[in-house]
């Protein structure tokens, strides 16, 4: 299958604005001791604040805007179903002597 592709100018449609703060969470290593990791997006945790549901509106506006402009959207939708459409089990259960999947 050959590769799709749809022009995007980063200038023209930039990506929506993600804030970032200067937020820095402390975690214990056994050979490090405390190790500070930043984390500017924490404010993204809180899948239920306006900020963060305003971001998602966002991304979701421009990935649609950007999908209507693919000319091979059907094509791509249809590889998808294909690679996606295979048989699915859960993880197996136990009962008695026996193990189960559904």
């Amino acid at each position: 299958m050959a590769a799709f592709k749809t022009a995007w100018d980063p200038k023209a449609t930039p990506y929506p604005k993600a804030r970032r703060t200067a937020d820095v969470e402390d975690f214990q290593s056994a050979t490090k001791g405390t190790v500070k990791v930043a984390a500017p997006y924490e404010w993204l945790n809180d899948p239920d604040s306006a900020e963060t549901v305003q971001f998602v509106k966002d991304q979701a506006k421009f990935t649609k805007n950007y999908l209507d402009q693919f000319k091979h959207k059907d094509q791509f939708k249809a590889k998808l179903e294909q690679v996606w459409n295979y048989a699915k089990f859960s993880a197996p259960t136990r009962n008695g002597d026996y193990y189960y999947f559904s």
